[in-house]
C-alpha cells in the first residue's frame, strides 16, 4: 500500500458525511443503505431496477397500480438530493417518498441514480473536485441538442414550482433563484412554497407527515395542470 493512502484530501462530516482520499477512495459515513424493488403494500406501486449506462449510472423505475399495457404514460424524472455525492435511487428514503409520489401522481417515474457518477465525472473534469461552469454547460447542450441550447424549455423550464422548508439552511437560495429569475424577464413563472416549521428535505425524512402530503398533492397538481 502506498504511503500516502490513507491522506485525506477532502473530510466532509455532516450532512454530507464522506471524506476523499489521496488514492481516489471515497469512505461513506452513511447514506449506503439500500432497498430491494419491491410491490409496495400501502401504495401498490411497483418498482423495478434498470442499467442506464456502463458508468455507475442506473434507475429505479416506478410504475402506479392502475397503469395498464395498453396506456401510454408520461414520464417523470426525478433526480434524488443528495448534493451529488451521496445517497442513491435506492435508499430507503427516497423509495419511499418515490412510492407515496407515484401514487399520488399515478404516473410512471423514473428515479436516477446519479450521486456517485456525477461524483466521478466531476473528479475527472475539474481539478478542485468543483463543478466547473463548462461542465454543466457541456452536459446541459449534451442531453438537449436543439438550437435553443440551455435556454430550451426542457431544461430551462416555462413554469418553476420550487418548495422549501421554512428552517431550511438552503431556503434563501429559492428565493434568490425567483429574483434572478424575474430580473431575467421570468417573473410570474415561478412560484416559491415555503413551508411554516418545516426543515431541508422534511417530505423525504418525514413523509407521513401532513406537510409532506399537502406538499405531494401540490406537486403533482402542478405537473398534471
Amino acid at each position: 500500500m502506498a504511503a500516502n493512502s490513507n491522506k485525506i484530501l477532502h473530510d466532509f462530516p455532516v450532512p454530507l458525511m464522506f471524506r476523499h482520499f489521496k488514492d481516489g477512495r471515497i469512505e461513506r459515513y452513511a447514506g449506503t443503505d439500500v432497498v430491494p424493488v419491491s410491490l409496495d403494500s400501502k401504495t401498490v406501486v411497483q418498482s423495478k431496477d434498470d442499467d442506464i449506462s456502463l458508468e455507475n449510472v442506473s434507475a429505479r423505475l416506478y410504475l402506479p397500480a392502475d397503469a395498464t399495457q395498453e396506456e401510454k404514460l408520461p414520464i417523470i424524472v426525478y433526480f434524488h438530493g443528495g448534493g451529488f455525492v451521496m445517497e442513491s435511487t435506492f435508499s430507503p428514503l427516497f423509495h419511499k417518498h418515490l412510492n407515496l409520489f407515484v401514487a399520488e401522481a399515478s404516473r410512471y417515474s423514473v428515479g436516477g441514480n446519479i450521486a456517485h457518477y456525477m461524483a466521478i465525472r466531476i473528479k475527472k473534469e475539474a481539478s478542485d473536485s468543483v463543478l466547473s461552469k463548462s461542465f454543466v454547460d457541456r452536459l446541459l447542450l449534451y442531453v438537449c441538442p436543439s438550437d435553443k441550447g440551455c435556454n430550451d424549455t426542457w431544461i430551462h423550464p416555462e413554469r418553476d414550482l420550487v418548495y422549501v422548508g421554512e428552517k431550511d439552511i438552503l431556503k434563501d437560495r429559492a428565493w434568490y433563484y425567483k429574483e434572478a429569475s424575474r430580473k431575467s424577464g421570468r417573473d410570474g413563472n415561478i412560484e416559491v412554497v415555503e413551508v411554516k416549521g418545516e426543515d431541508h428535505v422534511f417530505g423525504v425524512f418525514f413523509p407521513d407527515s401532513e406537510n409532506a402530503f399537502a406538499m405531494l398533492k401540490t406537486v403533482t397538481s402542478f405537473i398534471n395542470s
